[in-house]
């Protein structure tokens, strides 16, 4: 992602590197992708007062939060402005500008986050309609004018196709993707159904967000079908009202964006996610926006349509700020997410790291206990061992719990130093030192070179505490993170 990298780069260079550096730029991208949402509409259709309630639901809506709010998102953002930029050069007059500036505005938005592999195809849409560049003089869909707009796209999607290959290989070397073992193909597929019904609801009622939705435990059959049923329903009205293209070209904006995001090939543990609807939105507003405008006549209507347009934005600004409120650090973010979700083991372990962090040990333990409950995993064990193993001010630590949890992290991550590292802090807790000696001389034999001499000094300075029959106690939070790896 080197446009997205670039961006950090560069507040890394024009400030201090604080939060509210970092914050600004994501904010300042949020705002340059609503006005060129905005300037594209408004080229390709015309209405000013329709083009500007889209791109202020753009800017607007609560989905938008977790794509604004959090910073490690800024690829989506960052993507979303190629994005709107894309549209609007490609609604131009031909041009140098646009022959060479729609190409760029892609490559850039691929370069920002490789989910943006869809946008050629949603360009063809947009080609369809409101640019009219694939019908004749009277309005019927020309072959020869659809070639055209296809052949201009050609090279674009030899690029996404490129790159699709590359994302996929690269999240699979990082352990990113999924295996059809964790999660049938058979399930993925039911699942998208339910993601699509799931991004409509929060669209038009996006009260219960939050920042991670699990796959359900039991997919039912019938919420399934049900879903199914309510997308051919919508699809089959589109096809009823394909005069009206904007239907088409909004539903169709929703469905074909969301593709990669599906889980159809898995990235993460999560259902769905709001950050995914940053862009697809776009076509749900423009569907409903321009399919309003279209039936509402007069102007007693007209000035209805406009007052509930306003109160509509208006509204969503509230709510936005509302959920703006659940961002301001992990333990709000996830005691949300938990009130939301109900039990899963990945908030329950991020919660519990957040709240070790912040030094309410008593309550992160318990909440890293019942994540390893629900689902036994290496980063959860080594944080609970750490933090029973390392305890400050407990002398009479709980070392067969820290050693049996180490165990697990050594025994499936054996070629990890910080597992050792934890490991050896356990034994040594314990009273076994010998143990410890050993485990922690394999923690520093298995760092890689390119290791900060922080870290090597770190694990050297618990050697030495080891060999002198001293176990560590880690200083109290928030001097040092009461958790390994959150």
């Amino acid at each position: 992602m080197p446009v997205t990298w670039a961006t950090y780069f560069f507040d890394a260079a024009t400030n201090d590197r604080s939060s509210a550096g970092v914050h600004t730029t994501q904010v300042f991208l949020h705002a340059l992708a609503s006005l060129f949402c905005f300037l594209a509409l408004r080229r390709g259709t015309g209405s000013t007062f329709t083009s500007a309630w889209v791109a202020g639901v753009f800017a607007l809506h609560p989905l938008q939060v977790e794509s604004v709010a959090w910073a490690s998102e800024r690829k989506g953002v960052v993507a979303g402005t190629f994005w709107m930029l894309s549209f609007w050069l490609h609604a131009g007059p031909p041009s140098r500008v646009r022959r060479f500036g729609v190409p760029l505005a892609v490559c850039a938005a691929l370069g920002a986050k490789p989910i943006s592999v869809t946008l050629p195809l949603v360009l063809l849409l947009w080609d369809a309609w409101p640019l009219g560049r694939m019908q004749d003089p009277a309005g019927r869909f020309a072959g020869a004018a659809v070639w055209r707009c296809v052949r201009e796209k050609l090279p674009l999607l030899a690029a996404v196709v490129g790159l699709a290959v590359l994302t996929v290989m690269a999240q699979r070397d990082v352990g990113a993707t999924a295996s059809l073992d964790e999660l049938s193909l058979g399930s993925r597929l039911a699942n998208a159904p339910l993601a699509y019904v799931g991004y409509l609801g929060a669209f038009f009622w996006p009260r219960d967000l939050a920042v991670f939705y699990p796959h359900p435990v039991v997919l039912s059959a019938w919420a399934v079908g049900g879903a199914l049923a309510l997308l051919l329903a919508v699809t089959g009205f589109v096809v009823w009202q394909w005069r009206r293209a904007w239907w088409a070209m909004g539903w169709c904006w929703f469905l074909g964006a969301l593709v990669p995001m599906l889980g159809i090939v898995q990235v993460g543990g999560q259902a769905r996610a709001d950050r995914y609807a940053y862009v697809t939105i776009v076509g749900l507003a423009i569907a409903l926006g321009f399919g309003v405008r279209d039936r509402v006549r007069g102007p007693t209507l007209r000035a209805a349509a406009a007052t509930l347009a306003v109160l509509t934005l208006v509204a969503s600004a509230v709510e936005t700020r509302r959920q703006l409120a659940y961002w301001v650090d992990g333990v709000t973010l996830f005691s949300r997410a938990l009130e939301v979700v109900g039990p899963d083991a990945l908030i329950h372990q991020h919660l519990g790291a957040s709240l070790l962090q912040r030094g309410a040990v008593p309550a992160g333990r318990a909440h890293l206990e019942k994540a390893h409950e629900l689902r036994p995993q290496v980063n959860v064990a080594n944080n609970l061992a750490w933090s029973y193993a390392t305890d400050p001010v407990d002398a009479r630590v709980r070392p067969g719990r820290a050693l049996l949890l180490a165990r697990f992290a050594v025994q499936r991550q054996p070629e990890d130093p910080t597992v050792w590292d934890t490991f050896a802090a356990a034994q040594a807790a314990g009273g076994f030192f010998p143990r410890a000696i050993d485990s922690q001389r394999r923690a520093l034999s298995l760092l890689p070179a390119h290791a900060s001499e922080a870290l090597r000094a770190g694990l050297a300075g618990r050697l030495a505490l080891y060999e002198r029959g001293e176990r560590f106690r880690a200083p109290p939070a928030p001097d040092a993170s009461g958790a390994r790896n959150p």
